[in-house]
C-alpha cells in the first residue's frame, strides 16, 4: 500500500483523528511515505467538519497537528484549470476535483477512502 509521496485527503485525516481501523492503515501508509502533503482544501474540510461535531478549539488543535506533520499545498491557477477539467471528465465535486488536480500536478498519490476516488490510479484507498 506504500506510495512514496502522498497527499492525505480529509477522509483519511478524519479516520486518523477518530482512531479507526482505516485511520490506522492511513497512519502506516503515512509512515512509509517519503513526503506527505495536504491540500489547503483539506484544512478547510477538516476545520468545518470537526467544529460540526466537537468545537473550534479541537478543530484548531487538529489543524495545528496536521500542519506540523505535512506540507500544505495551496491552490493556484494551474490547479484550478486542471480541477475544472477533472470535474467535467469525472463528474466529481469541486473540492475532490481540485484535490485530485493538486495530486496529479505535484506527482502525488491521494490517500483516501472517499468512494469518489475509487478505481483511480492516483488513489491509495484505505
Amino acid at each position: 500500500m506504500n506510495a512514496s509521496n502522498i497527499l492525505v485527503d480529509s477522509f483519511a485525516w478524519l479516520e486518523i483523528l477518530n482512531g479507526s481501523d482505516r485511520g490506522k492503515i492511513a497512519l502506516s501508509v503515512i509512515k512509509e511515505s517519503n513526503k506527505v502533503f495536504t491540500s489547503v482544501l483539506n484544512i478547510y474540510e477538516i476545520k468545518y467538519r470537526i467544529e460540526q461535531i466537537r468545537d473550534e478549539e479541537t478543530a484548531n488543535d487538529c489543524i495545528t497537528t496536521i500542519r506540523s506533520h505535512t506540507n500544505v499545498l495551496n491552490i493556484d491557477e494551474e490547479i484550478a484549470v486542471a480541477g475544472a477539467r477533472i470535474r467535467l471528465d469525472h463528474k466529481m465535486g469541486a473540492v475532490d476535483s481540485l484535490i485530485l488536480a493538486t495530486a496529479i500536478l505535484h506527482n502525488l498519490k491521494v490517500l483516501t477512502g472517499d468512494q469518489h476516488f475509487e478505481g483511480m490510479a492516483e488513489a491509495v484507498m484505505i
